[in-house]
């Protein structure tokens, strides 16, 4: 988990692969995959990339969870309910937005955990993927 949570802290942008890396850390089978669209016309369209969870006809859309924080939230509900955590925005002193503070906390065991990235999506998953390794290695 750790190369992962390197790679969400040096993310420029939203992805959906890493979505779908996300969810796999947190124990979803998730994949990136290839959907060929089809026209209203009955034409076949061009191939377009998305990211699935389950197979055949289960497959659902994985959440967009690097770009929505609705969706990051979903997740941190649905993994740690306990949880508590505060999102702030953070200005420079001539008021332009630097990023944004995610402060949580997963539960009495875990240490406090304070996460800043230019995304708010992003910084939740990242506070959200340490808080679980935390757990984990408390047992």
């Amino acid at each position: 988990m750790t190369t992962l949570l390197q790679t969400l802290q040096s993310a420029d942008a939203p992805s959906r692969e890493l979505d779908v890396a996300v969810l796999n850390a947190v124990g979803k089978s998730a994949r990136m995959w290839t959907s060929t669209a089809i026209n209203p016309f009955g034409r076949m369209g061009l191939p377009r990339p998305d990211a699935v969870q389950g197979h055949g006809n289960l497959m659902k859309p994985v959440p967009k969870l690097t770009s929505s924080l609705d969706a990051a939230l979903d997740l941190v509900a649905e993994r740690l309910p306990t949880a508590g955590f505060k999102i702030e925005t953070i200005k420079r002193s001539d008021d332009t937005h630097m990023g944004w503070s995610v402060s949580f906390s997963a539960n009495y065991r875990t240490p406090h955990i304070d996460e800043v990235h230019k995304h708010p999506a992003i910084a939740l998953l990242i506070a959200l993927l340490r808080a679980l390794e935390a757990e984990a290695q408390d047992g």
